[in-house]
């Protein structure tokens, strides 16, 4: 019997370059005021007390980690420092992240996912009043918050809203390309963790006309004594 192939079955099929840019969606000023506003009154409206939530939130927005990282604050992790042009700062060391197994449940792995360490200095004024030791964002029984918690918790958040279309990747993405455009791709690159320049340009620096003035919000927000 003659099995071979009338057609090919490959027509029709359009092939991505590698080189090819993804179009890549971050906030407005506008979106991000309006997107903290509906967190900030989501957890009342559903009889849901987390106030650890928006913080987790918040700590993104302000450094550009990602979601276990986050997750992975400790105190300790935070220490007062001086810049290079003599000024005092608080500093976060990213030494690793918060990961799930079967073996060990949720725990500190004490890598990142890039396998880099890096230093973040925080804004003046943010999250001032913190512990001196043990998790920043601690989950209701006090020990680390899993990643999978968090990420169910925020798809309630978000489900049958106009806000389906936001993870925390977009926060580092507004992040990033408000620091490409600001500073530079390298800073960005260094600021998210990456290995190399290519995966910040090509998955999170959005296009020019894309990010309309997130500069003055951010601040905002860095400068904001959380309090919710």
């Amino acid at each position: 019997m003659d099995r071979s192939i009338d057609t090919d079955p490959m027509l029709g099929v359009v092939l991505e370059h590698p080189n090819a840019r993804l179009e890549i969606r971050v906030f407005t000023a506008e979106e991000f005021r309006a997107f903290r506003e509906h967190l900030h009154a989501w957890s009342p409206r559903h009889n849901v007390a987390d106030p650890v939530f928006l913080k987790v939130v918040d700590w993104i927005a302000a450094t550009g980690c990602r979601t276990g990282e986050a997750l992975g604050v400790y105190g300790e992790h935070v220490r007062h420092m001086v810049t290079p042009d003599m000024a005092k700062a608080r500093v976060w060391t990213v030494s690793g992240t918060v990961v799930e197994s079967l073996e060990r449940g949720t725990h500190f792995q004490e890598h990142t996912k890039g396998r880099d360490s890096r230093q973040i200095i925080l804004p003046q004024g943010f999250m001032e009043e913190m512990p001196i030791y043990g998790p920043l964002f601690p989950s209701r029984t006090g020990g680390l918050r899993a990643p999978s918690s968090f990420r169910a918790q925020w798809k309630r958040r978000v489900k049958g809203t106009q806000w389906e279309w936001v993870t925390p990747k977009t926060i580092r993405k507004t992040v990033a390309t408000l620091f490409a455009r600001e500073v530079g791709v390298s800073a960005a690159q260094l600021m998210l963790g990456h290995t190399d320049d290519a995966v910040t340009r090509r998955h999170y620096i959005a296009k020019e006309s894309t990010l309309l003035d997130f500069n003055d919000e951010l601040a905002a927000l860095r400068q904001r004594r959380t309090s919710e």
